[in-house]
């Protein structure tokens, strides 16, 4: 058996995953958001690839899309405000990026990553959120 495995431009890294942060707390609460964005699975079945992030799946969600996802395509009659979601997105993708932890884990994706990562998601789907238009893509902004 090999203990490291590694491929041309990525390499598995190991973590204690008892470690891991709950980031809980940072994550907005928009269950119509996030719910909506499950459209292959559920995350206590398949974790974060339960959930579809692609830009036509993010603007249905924030119920702006008109294109109908072809996966299941459920989506909240009363959608929260797009703007406020990505605002809250950016603000937990700039507390993300202060932890000092190797790993985090949030019940809702029921999935490990580096608090990083989680910032990108988060940045990326506040770019993706607010109707024509992709948000200035520095997390900084948002406090502007």
């Amino acid at each position: 058996m090999v203990d490291e495995a590694e491929g041309d431009g990525w390499r598995i890294v190991r973590v204690n995953l008892d470690a891991a942060i709950s980031i809980d707390h940072l994550v907005p609460d928009a269950d119509w958001f996030w719910t909506s964005l499950q459209r292959y699975c559920v995350p206590d079945c398949c974790g974060l690839d339960a959930y579809n992030f692609s830009a036509d799946s993010v603007a249905w969600a924030c119920g702006w899309g008109t294109t109908r996802p072809a996966e299941f395509d459920w989506r909240a009659d009363s959608p929260g405000d797009p703007e406020v979601l990505a605002f809250e997105l950016r603000q937990a993708g700039l507390a993300l990026r202060e932890l000092n932890a190797e790993v985090a884990t949030a019940s809702l994706f029921n999935h490990y990553m580096a608090p990083e990562a989680f910032a990108n998601l988060f940045d990326d789907l506040a770019a993706k959120a607010v109707p024509g238009s992709q948000i200035d893509s520095d997390p900084a902004s948002a406090l502007a």
